[in-house]
């Protein structure tokens, strides 16, 4: 009789896991990422034009083991 409230129990939590869940009804863009949505050449403009923007970051990520050698890193300063 336990084994089956257990079971009961269990099978009632899962449904409600399962059905609690919802999809975003939101279907539009974040305006923080529409920049990149634009037709093919539109949003290059915009990055290598100085009109929107001034400046430009890069990050360099890499794992200890493929550190880029300081020369690469010196390169890729001296471009900007």
């Amino acid at each position: 009789m336990v084994c089956l409230i257990k079971k009961f129990a269990f099978i009632i939590l899962l449904t409600l896991i399962t059905f609690s869940c919802k999809e975003d009804q939101d279907n539009q863009i974040p305006q923080g990422r529409a920049e990149n949505r634009k037709a093919l050449g539109s949003s290059a403009e915009d990055l290598l034009s100085d009109d929107s923007y001034r400046s430009m970051t890069v990050e360099m990520v890499y794992s200890p083991a493929y550190r880029p050698t300081q020369q690469t890193l010196d390169a890729i300063h001296d471009l900007y």
